[in-house]
């Protein structure tokens, strides 16, 4: 009897396991539907509202002074005296003396100049005297025209050669020794010095490197299409506004465009515009060359514009929420891109409200609510 009930122990597991599941199945109740309802998703909007816009072109650069010389020697000599204002990044004003020379060996051939003059016109004014007396002599005396030699006129050309001459060497032997003292063609900060007390130079031998502080150049490239917008708002014409955050504060400054390049850069494709800065240095807040700057543009004005964030934009086209709260795409007309905007004109009617919340999916005719 156990041999038969193991025999055929594996039929009765499986047909109790088929008479439980019959039983689960034909005791099962009916499946009743939830019937969930659509909740459109809370948007926010942007009302349409037509205005006047000043188009405002965005750009950097790096500030740099206008004039930026070598200062040279124009004498042999040696350097005597050094001002502790051609140090590296020290400033300093026009006419502020910073280099003497040694200047003795100048000093005496200013001495011996001078004498060579005084003889020269003591030569001349002798030789004058004899060349009026040989003058009124011959006339008084001689008959007929005298030659050159009889009238002294050859001796007396010779003087007064022999004084112009003196007078020359008596004036570069001055300006020699003016040499010998360097001072600033402009108010200015040096950038390099190459020559210290007891250098030996000659003509030529540079001794620093200064540039101007009178005033300063930014070159801020633009995008040659964008060109067209600037320059039609006569108040603010050529202005340009500087800004610096560097220092933890947002510094401004402002400037004017004094020009415009006329060649496009060929790797960039930019054109640039120089701003021009006046006494950067005498600022309450110094605009110092080198610093880096943002620069802001104030341009042509568009009429009858709307001004929508960039971000609601895509292949030129944007969501719209009708009145009925649905959604529709409509293509728009792009004047200008700024930096988080976007200008565009007849395209949009006063009123119309503008998605600008970013939605996993939009589709033509998508219900939403407008967050109040």
């Amino acid at each position: 009897m156990k041999i038969l009930f193991n025999k055929f122990r594996p039929i009765v597991i499986i047909t109790i396991a088929i008479l439980f599941v019959f039983l689960l199945i034909i005791s099962k109740g009916d499946v009743v539907p939830i019937n969930e309802k659509y909740v459109p998703p809370l948007v926010e909007v942007l009302n349409v509202v037509n205005s006047n816009f000043n188009i405002n072109l965005y750009s950097q650069g790096t500030v740099k002074p206008v004039q930026d010389i070598i200062l040279s020697s124009e004498i042999i000599g040696k350097v005597d005296w050094v001002s502790k204002k051609l140090l590296i990044g020290s400033k300093f004003i026009k006419n502020d003396t910073l280099v003497i020379f040694d200047k003795r060996d100048l000093e005496l051939a200013l001495i011996i100049a001078e004498s060579n003059l005084f003889q020269a016109k003591l030569n001349y004014e002798r030789e004058f005297a004899e060349y009026e007396l040989a003058n009124k002599e011959w006339y008084e005396i001689g008959n007929g025209d005298g030659t050159n030699l009889a009238l002294r006129k050859p001796q007396f050309k010779r003087a007064k050669a022999l004084l112009s001459s003196a007078e020359a060497a008596y004036e570069q032997a001055e300006r020699n020794l003016e040499k010998c003292y360097i001072k600033a063609p402009f108010n200015g900060i040096v950038n390099s010095k190459y020559i210290d007390v007891g250098s030996i130079i000659g003509p030529g031998t540079p001794l620093a490197q200064i540039y101007s502080i009178d005033y300063v150049e930014i070159e801020l490239p633009i995008d040659n299409e964008e060109i067209k917008f600037l320059f039609e708002n006569e108040v603010n014409k050529n202005k340009v506004i500087l800004s610096n955050n560097s220092s933890g504060q947002n510094i401004k400054w402002i400037g004017e465009i004094t020009r415009i390049s006329e060649q496009i850069n060929y790797q960039t494709r930019m054109q640039s515009l120089y701003a021009k800065i006046d006494n950067p240095y005498e600022k309450q807040n110094k605009l110092k060359v080198g610093l880096f700057v943002k620069a802001q543009l104030i341009g042509k004005k568009i009429n009858n514009a709307v001004k929508i964030p960039r971000n609601t934009i895509k292949d030129d086209y944007i969501w719209l929420v009708n009145n009925e709260n649905k959604l529709e795409r409509k293509k728009i007309n792009i004047d200008y891109y700024d930096q988080d905007n976007a200008i565009i004109t007849n395209t949009l009617i006063d009123g119309q409200k503008i998605l600008t919340t970013r939605l996993s999916s939009l589709i033509q005719g998508m219900e939403v609510r407008i967050k109040d």
